[in-house]
């Protein structure tokens, strides 16, 4: 494939990424599914969080691979520090970490990128957006929209393109509608996809 279109697309991630361009895009912003152990072999479901840490290390070697060589990854994860420890061997460079609800914002830059602003370390923001109609009816939580603003403000302008690999409800590509960024997003479960298509479609509507 020499091209992907933007967009949502349903799918798993891991057969999705290897088949997106390199050097594509400019920020990845994206919320992973925590381990729950389940077995279900959904990302999350693996037997153990060993495993569930070398799947994650799988994705994100191919997220840096679709990155431009600036790019950076906003990592939000319950437990990131042993999935830091995998990436780090893959040349990702943690600039800052910061807590957010029962979460860790993680800040990464590519080895060698250029130094960026500082970034304000207080992330008080709620865990659900109060206006957004669908997410409220789907009874779905997500990451609010003012945090995601942040992070891709940060580290992109008007036209460079943004990543989600679990892009859920499409909280990240709301946001980068809103601010005028192309946006890829891959969402595994179909039903959150179909929330998400709706949360896009309804943004372009504001």
């Amino acid at each position: 494939m020499t091209s992907f279109p933007y967009g949502l697309h349903c799918g798993d991630c891991q057969h999705i990424l290897p088949r997106l361009p390199p050097a594509c895009l400019r920020a990845c912003i994206t919320h992973p599914p925590y381990w729950q152990g389940h077995g279900d072999g959904e990302i999350g479901g693996e037997a153990s969080h060993a495993t569930y840490c070398l799947t994650l290390a799988y994705i994100f070697r191919h997220v840096r691979r679709v990155l431009q060589p600036s790019g950076d990854l906003w990592l939000i994860l319950d437990d990131p520090f042993p999935v830091l420890d995998v990436l780090t061997d893959q040349g990702w460079s943690v600039v800052g970490m910061w807590p957010w609800d029962t979460d860790q914002i993680v800040y990464l830059q590519q080895a060698g990128s250029a130094s960026m602003p500082p970034v304000d370390p207080v992330w008080e923001m709620p865990r659900q957006d109060p206006d957004d109609p669908i997410i409220s009816l789907a009874q779905y939580a997500t990451v609010p929209s003012s945090l995601i603003q942040r992070c891709m403000l940060h580290s992109t302008v008007e036209g460079e393109g943004i990543l989600d690999p679990f892009a859920g409800s499409g909280t990240t590509g709301v946001v980068a509608q809103r601010l005028r960024r192309p946006f890829i997003g891959i969402e595994y479960h179909p039903i959150a996809a179909c929330v998400a298509a709706a949360r896009l479609r309804y943004a372009q509507t504001l």
